[in-house]
């Protein structure tokens, strides 16, 4: 009975966890409550082993105590560095797209600028449709001065999703950074003209406006995007920016407050 119940608990659990469980780097979280049925079941047919074949028995568990401890020793030691770990995880998935922009967000961190380029590219190559990895890639171009890496990235990434207003508003930020103002305008109406209603399009609308120095506007349109996206720091941000040049410190300040509790969240694991 008792091996019955674990392994009536462990098949029905395991059915939501692997439906949650995408791509080959599930958290091991998941798993937690199936592997207790699955604990219960192999409990019971050790206890009835060990009855029949007691020294046969030991010894297989001994072998696989070993084997998990091993194991366990070699995965903490990778726990205990993020590098090695995103490493280990991109040696061991070269076709997961994931795992090489983990690694190329580590690298980014860290300062190896080059070495996160290179591997934040292959994630957008392996999964071109990915819209999150062609902003990683192109962001970084962006803040690094490579403005001609960053149109190049950011073309592929429409050709890549075409009638997507946020690649659109990607491309047309790089094109406006790398001094192709005319263009890089006409890209970001073509994003609005997509879809009025993007945030991420209308923010990237109002960066452009602030460039120009048309800081009414940039607020404007920094408003809206808030409006439809109330957590995004950036806009808070650059709104806190464009509000001080209008000498409004006031509501500046809250913004700038906002931005930083946004961002807090964010690195403290909220999913802001």
């Amino acid at each position: 009975r008792a091996f019955l119940f674990g392994l009536f608990w462990f098949v029905p659990a395991l059915f939501p966890a692997a439906a949650l469980a995408k791509g080959p780097l599930p958290p091991s979280r998941l798993f937690y409550l199936p592997s207790v049925g699955l604990a219960v079941a192999l409990g019971v047919l050790a206890a009835r082993a060990l009855r029949f074949r007691p020294r046969a028995t030991l010894a297989a568990a001994a072998l696989v105590l070993a084997a998990f401890g091993l194991q366990s020793a070699a995965m903490a030691s990778l726990y205990k560095d993020g590098r090695k770990f995103h490493e280990h995880n991109a040696r061991l998935h070269p076709g997961y797209w994931k795992a090489h922009q983990n690694l190329g967000l580590h690298y980014n961190r860290e300062g190896l600028y080059a070495e996160a380029a290179e591997e934040l590219e292959k994630a957008a190559a392996l999964a071109p449709e990915k819209e999150t990895a062609w902003v990683n890639l192109v962001v970084l171009a962006m803040r690094r001065g490579w403005g001609d890496r960053a149109v190049e990235w950011a073309g592929r990434a429409v050709a890549a999703n075409p009638g997507s207003a946020r690649m659109l508003a990607l491309l047309g930020t790089a094109l406006d950074q790398n001094g192709q103002l005319e263009e890089g305008l006409l890209v970001l109406k073509r994003a609005l003209r997509t879809d009025p209603e993007h945030p991420v399009a209308l923010h990237a609308y109002g960066g452009a406006l602030y460039r120009r120095g048309d800081y009414a506007g940039a607020a404007a349109y920094f408003r809206e995007a808030l409006l439809r996206s109330p957590s995004m720091a950036a806009a808070h941000e650059n709104l806190a920016r464009a509000l001080r040049r209008l000498g409004n410190f006031a509501l500046a300040a809250v913004h700038e407050q906002r931005a930083r509790e946004l961002r807090s969240l964010y690195v403290h694991g909220g999913g802001a």
